[in-house]
C-alpha cells in the first residue's frame, strides 16, 4: 500500500483544494463521511500488513457511499480515487481497472484526477510483472499530463524503477533520457514556475546519475535564473551535498554562496546563514 505513495501525496493537495471550498449541506454531509473514512484509513496504512479485512471493508463501504450520495461534492474525486487505490493496494486488480476507466469518463476536464487515474494503470501493469505495459501507460502519463505533478515526476520514476530493480544499464539510459526531458521542459518554460520545476528535477537526476559535475551546473543555474527566498530555501542544503561532500571541492561551495549572495537584500536572515557557512567553510582544517 505504502507504494502509492506519490498518489497519496498528489491526493493531499486535492483534499486541501477542496476542503477549501467547502460550505454547508451536502459538501458539509459529504466531508464528515470522507473524514470518518480517513480516520480509519490512516491507521491501516500504519500497518497495512495486518489491517484486519474488516477495517478495509469499511473504508471502501464509506468512500463508495460518499461517492454515491454526493457524486457533486468537492470531495468526492478524492473518494473515488482512493477507492480505486485501495483495490490495489488489497490487489483487486479488475475492480480497480473498472473504477480507473469510471474515473477517466467522469473526470475528463481535470488533469490532476486524470494523471492519478492514468498513473494507477500503470501501477497495476508494474505490480502484475508487465513492465512494459506499465512503461507505456507510465510514458502516455508523461506526454499527455507533462504540467501534472505525477506527470512532472514519471521520467525520474521510471530511471528509480530500473535502480531498485539493479538493472544499472536500464536506469543509466531513463535517467539520461529524464535528463534530456526536463533540460527542454525548463528551456521552453523559462522564468516560470514549471520551469523551476523542471530545474529541480534536472538536478535530481544528474544526482541519481552521480554526474555531480553536472548536477552543480544545474544548481547554479536554477540559483541564479529563478532567485527567491523560497528557491534559496530549497536548494541551498544542496550546495555542500553537492560540492563538498560530493566534489570535495568547498571553495567551489563558497563561491556559489558569494554570488548567491549578491541576489539577496541585505539585512535578509539567509544572507546571515549564508555568512556563517562560508566562514565555517572558511576555517583551516585541523
Amino acid at each position: 500500500m505504502k507504494r502509492l505513495s506519490i498518489v497519496l501525496v498528489s491526493i493531499l493537495i486535492v483534499v486541501y483544494l477542496a476542503l477549501s471550498v467547502f460550505s454547508s449541506g451536502e459538501e458539509y454531509a459529504a466531508e464528515k463521511l470522507f473524514y470518518k473514512a480517513m480516520k480509519t484509513y490512516s491507521k491501516i496504512i500504519a500497518n497495512p500488513d495486518v489491517a484486519p479485512p474488516a477495517m478495509i471493508a469499511s473504508v471502501e463501504k464509506d468512500l463508495k457511499s460518499l461517492h454515491k450520495k454526493y457524486p457533486k461534492s468537492a470531495i468526492a474525486k478524492t473518494a473515488h480515487i482512493l477507492i480505486a487505490e485501495m483495490s490495489i493496494a488489497n490487489k483487486k486488480y479488475d475492480e480497480a481497472q473498472a473504477t480507473i476507466k469510471n474515473i477517466m469518463d467522469e473526470y475528463k476536464d481535470d488533469l490532476t484526477i486524470l494523471s492519478m487515474a492514468q498513473f494507477m494503470k500503470g501501477t497495476i501493469y508494474e505490480k502484475t510483472g508487465r513492465i512494459d505495459k506499465a512503461l507505456a501507460e507510465f510514458r502516455i502519463l508523461r506526454d499527455k499530463y507533462p504540467y501534472t505533478k505525477l506527470g512532472l515526476q514519471i521520467p525520474l520514476y521510471i530511471g528509480r524503477y530500473y535502480e531498485t530493480k539493479n538493472d544499472d544499464g536500464a536506469s543509466q539510459v531513463a535517467y539520461k533520457e529524464a535528463a534530456a526531458y526536463y533540460r527542454k521542459l525548463e528551456e521552453n518554460n523559462s522564468k516560470k514556475v514549471l520551469g523551476y520545476m523542471a530545474s529541480t528535477l534536472l538536478i535530481q537526476t544528474y544526482m541519481n546519475l552521480k554526474d555531480f559535475e553536472a548536477a552543480g551546473s544545474a544548481l547554479e543555474a536554477t540559483l541564479i535564473n529563478y532567485a527567491s527566498l523560497a528557491s534559496f530555501n530549497q536548494l541551498l542544503p544542496l550546495v555542500e551535498i553537492i560540492y563538498v561532500d560530493k566534489l570535495k571541492s568547498p571553495e567551489r561551495a563558497i563561491a556559489l554562496y558569494r554570488k548567491s549572495e549578491t541576489l539577496i537584500y541585505k539585512g535578509n536572515r539567509i544572507k546571515e546563514l549564508i555568512d556563517k557557512r562560508i566562514a565555517t567553510l572558511e576555517k583551516p582544517k585541523k
